[in-house]
């Protein structure tokens, strides 16, 4: 597993530092996007967003994302990338939450 902190605003820049990220994950099975400090989301972060959990899909990565406020989650919901590309039960509110979760989800992974 690897966690990545995302921090300020997520924009079209995002999808290159992730796609750097998720490289270094090849070998894992699942991301934690911790994103309690992005401070904006526009379009093209949603967009840019959806370009890398698709590939991160394709190579079969669980992708969890933690910290977002609703409005942002809201937001994901209308584009479709919740529950499209993460279920919505690997979407939670804060870090505690996720932690309380976290056995579930390794015996789930197996």
């Amino acid at each position: 597993m690897l966690i990545k902190h995302v921090d300020g605003p997520l924009f079209f820049g995002f999808a290159q530092a992730l796609r750097k990220v998720s490289s270094q994950v090849a070998d894992g099975r699942m991301l934690l996007l911790r994103m309690e400090r992005v401070s904006y989301m526009d379009q093209s972060g949603i967009y840019a967003l959806q370009d890398v959990l698709v590939d991160l899909e394709a190579a079969n990565l669980r992708v969890l994302l933690v910290g977002l406020p609703q409005n942002q989650i809201d937001r994901l919901e209308a584009m479709q990338l919740v529950p499209g590309l993460v279920p919505r039960e690997n979407v939670f509110d804060e870090f505690e939450a996720f932690r309380r979760e976290l056995p579930g989800i390794i015996e789930k992974l197996g």
